[in-house]
C-alpha cells in the first residue's frame, strides 16, 4: 500500500475527525506509534473571542 492511501478499514472510511472544541481546531503533528495508537497534536480555539487568537494546546491519542 502507498504512503498516502487511505485505509478503508480504518473508522469505516479511512478518516476519523475528533471535535475538541467548537471553533477552529488543527492538528500539526501525527505520529502512530510502535502499538498502532495514534497521537496528534496541535491547538483548538477554545471559544473566547471568535478568531483563533485564544487557542489551547490539544492533544488526542487514537486506540484502534
Amino acid at each position: 500500500m502507498s504512503g498516502s492511501a487511505l485505509d478503508s478499514s480504518f473508522c469505516n472510511s479511512g478518516v476519523i475527525t475528533i471535535p475538541i472544541s467548537g471553533g477552529a481546531d488543527v492538528a500539526y503533528s501525527v505520529v502512530i506509534q510502535p502499538d498502532g495508537k495514534i497521537v496528534a497534536v496541535g491547538q483548538a480555539d477554545n471559544g473566547t473571542n471568535g478568531n483563533n487568537v485564544n487557542t489551547d494546546f490539544a492533544a488526542i491519542r487514537v486506540i484502534r
